[in-house]
């Protein structure tokens, strides 16, 4: 079916279908399922939580990253990567340090990610 907020999606004990996300700057495809039976319609309530969801998507991102970052600079510092230097462990300034090192931890295929929406 084509649904007008969640796409194209097949019933399989529940709605599956894909999405697209902006992922540290990366474009990746998200498995989605969406709760219900195949005779009853997606409700009102999961496509505004999913529009809620996508409003507040860059903003989670960015969150991440810097809690990510902070986790970084801890692990460094309790490892006593900050006093001396480590190439595994390099030391960051900004939170684009941080982005580009799991960037290249995604391009060697590291990765599953999905999503799942119930009423």
């Amino acid at each position: 079916m084509k649904d007008p907020v969640f796409g194209n999606l097949e019933y399989e004990y529940g709605w599956n279908g894909t999405v697209e996300f902006n992922c540290f700057g990366r474009m990746e495809e998200i498995a989605l399922t969406v709760s219900g039976e195949e005779d009853d319609p997606i409700t009102d309530y999961q496509h505004n939580s999913f529009r809620a969801f996508m409003e507040t998507w860059e903003r989670i991102m960015s969150d991440t990253a810097e809690a990510i970052k902070e986790y970084y600079l801890g692990l460094r510092k309790e490892l006593g990567y900050d006093q001396e230097y480590n190439a595994d462990y390099p030391p960051l300034d900004h939170t684009e340090s941080i982005l580009k090192m799991i960037r290249r931890s995604a391009a060697r295929g590291m990765k599953r990610t999905g999503l799942a929406y119930a009423l």
